[in-house]
């Protein structure tokens, strides 16, 4: 099992956890808006997602962590659903929705999870639900995960649209 961050030990870990939340959702978001069409089609390399699918992929990370926040906000130690947002996005018929939606609904899921968690207390941070495969996961130990998936995909995205820009048109 990952480490978690010692937020634990730091007062303000949970504001900070917040305000990074925030920032990355926001910076997920602008660097794919700025992409034109012909970059969000193309494939970056044999294995790899477009950009497109990619945006589906952090829309239903995004939605299934919020489902997750708000059933431990109502219940107490609830059972958390299995879903696999990986699989989600390697099935999703992207021709059935296109690129805006999946910002639109990753950032209106971006939203209501920032409701739901910044005003939280260090009691209710500590709530947990059961995972399927996880086993009992905390608030914080989702978000935490959550800001470390924002940051690994903000790094791809910008990665691949560099070497996109420097290697000119790609396949589709």
């Amino acid at each position: 099992m990952r480490t978690m961050l010692p937020l634990e030990h730091d007062p303000a870990g949970y504001e900070h956890l917040c305000k990074w939340l925030s920032e990355t959702g926001h910076s997920l978001q602008e660097e794919l808006w700025d992409l034109d069409e012909d970059e969000r089609q193309s494939i970056p390399g044999p294995g790899e997602w477009s950009f497109h699918r990619l945006a589906f992929h952090l829309m239903a990370v995004e939605e299934a962590t919020l489902d997750a926040v708000e059933l431990i906000c109502r219940q107490h130690g609830p059972v958390l659903d299995a879903r696999d947002p990986n699989l989600e996005a390697e099935e999703a018929d992207l021709d059935s929705i296109d690129m805006e939606t999946c910002l639109y609904r990753l950032e209106r899921a971006r939203h209501g999870l920032l409701y739901h968690v910044c005003d939280l207390t260090d009691r209710l941070w500590q709530r947990a639900g059961t995972h399927p495969y996880r086993g009992r996961v905390t608030m914080a130990e989702l978000l935490t995960d959550l800001s470390r998936h924002d940051l690994e995909h903000l790094w791809q995205i910008r990665r691949e649209k560099q070497a996109a820009r420097l290697a000119g048109p790609r396949r589709r």
